[in-house]
């Protein structure tokens, strides 16, 4: 019994790394979790282990001697882990305060310079710290002194390839339309979509041109109540005789603008079925730094499906109302790819977006 328990104590933190990544990669292409999504699960983890190997460190090191070096040099280290935890939530909030991101979420690191010299800092503090804290075999660094270094520096090395790896992405900045609600319409009834921007580089001025399909859609109004723009070179102006929008916009001040935000909200009217594609026929994006560098990335457009009754969407069995067997339905075809009539976001796969916009109708 004492030689199967040791055997499991030392081969601990390789079972939980293995478990821990066997998760991750489930998540992404099993159930195609958004990056963004893991790295903050991966945050939490990181977080999370961080404040056990302070914990138990301290607790083991408080009933030491301290005439022992090996006690002081572990408590020196569990100094230096405490540090560089501290600068790790540091830097997070600085990208939440800067980048406008959730600081627990790892949006490419680099995206904000100084957060990402935070994050090198941090874990060289830890690695550090984690290796002097080994020197006392009662902390946790100490019981698993074999996998400490390996772990240390495949975190620190990790963070650095993150970051240069995502640096030149980083330069551009993205244009894109999203939808209020979902990407299903009736006909007859108004449904909103945003004209937004996503950059983590200062931008002060865009240009784009909007297209869309003039025989199956109308403009009814633009709202600029949430626009991170306070300058209209040419106000947002829609034609329903061209099917096209169009505006020149930008903020004043030397900061410029980083993160996702709002240009401004298209109210549309559906006239009759079929697929309406929005897209931009044009754009262009100008960074904040004194020479207008045009950094335009992406240019995502979207499709709308319009129909003409809501049982056609979301009544599946047709009785007249969403109810939970059609819910079961749409669970029976969980996970299909491809066109399908239960995939209610057109992302061609039946999934938990589905199985949401399905909930959110339940009783209508």
């Amino acid at each position: 019994m004492i030689t199967q328990k040791k055997f499991w104590i030392n081969k601990l933190p390789v079972i939980v790394f293995i478990v821990f990544i066997s998760l991750i990669f489930s998540l992404r292409f099993l159930f195609e979790i958004p990056v963004v999504t893991l790295m903050g699960i991966t945050r939490l983890f990181n977080y999370s282990i961080i404040l056990l190997i302070i914990a138990a460190s301290i607790k083991a090191l408080r009933t030491q001697d301290d005439h022992l070096i090996s006690p002081r040099v572990a408590r020196f280290g569990t100094m230096l882990i405490i540090l560089g935890w501290v600068v790790y939530v540091i830097s997070d909030i600085y990208i939440w305060q800067t980048a406008k991101v959730f600081p627990i979420y790892f949006l490419a690191l680099v995206n904000v310079p100084y957060a990402y010299l935070g994050f090198i800092i941090a874990q060289l503090l830890m690695l550090i710290g984690i290796i002097l804290a080994s020197y006392h075999s009662e902390t946790p660094p100490g019981k698993y002194k074999k996998y400490t270094l390996v772990f240390g520096l495949s975190a620190l090395v990790f963070v650095v390839a993150t970051g240069l790896i995502g640096q030149p992405e980083n330069q551009k900045a993205d244009i894109l339309l999203l939808p209020k609600d979902n990407t299903t319409a009736l006909v007859g009834q108004n449904f909103e979509t945003i004209v937004g921007v996503n950059t983590q580089n200062p931008i002060n001025a865009v240009e784009a041109t909007i297209k869309y399909p003039e025989d199956i859609l109308e403009v009814i109004s633009i709202s600029k109540e949430n626009s991170i723009f306070t300058l209209w070179v040419q106000e947002p102006s829609f034609s329903n005789a061209s099917g096209t929008i169009e505006f020149v916009g930008g903020l004043t001040g030397e900061a410029g603008f980083q993160g996702m935000g709002e240009i401004f909200t298209i109210t549309f009217k559906p006239k009759k079925i079929g697929e309406a594609k929005i897209d931009f026929t044009n754009a262009e994006i100008l960074a904040s730094d004194g020479k207008g560098t045009n950094i335009t990335g992406k240019k995502n457009g979207m499709v709308y499906s319009i129909i003409d009754s809501k049982r056609q969407v979301y009544d599946f069995n047709n009785d007249g109302k969403v109810t939970a067997v059609d819910i079961s339905i749409l669970l029976s075809h969980w996970g299909t790819r491809g066109a399908s009539k239960y995939d209610l976001n057109n992302d061609s796969r039946v999934s938990l977006i589905d199985l949401s916009i399905l909930i959110s109708r339940m009783g209508k």
